[in-house]
């Protein structure tokens, strides 16, 4: 059998690469002195997480 040119599939659930912010956020976080900036950091880490996780399947498309 032939092999056929089509182009490899990629992997939908791959990870997101991470942001040179999210280091600056991690130290931010580490280094914060009040507890209100330490927690406004972990959250926009966790987020930003979570967002890069949480990915809806892509709807197939109807063949007749």
């Amino acid at each position: 059998m032939p092999r056929t040119a089509r182009p490899k599939k990629r992997n939908p659930r791959a990870k997101a690469p991470a942001s040179p912010l999210d280091g600056l956020l991690a130290a931010l976080a580490d280094e914060a002195d009040d507890p209100r900036v330490r927690a406004w950091a972990e959250k926009l880490i966790a987020g930003d997480a979570a967002e890069g996780e949480a990915r809806p399947k892509r709807a197939r498309r109807k063949t007749q």
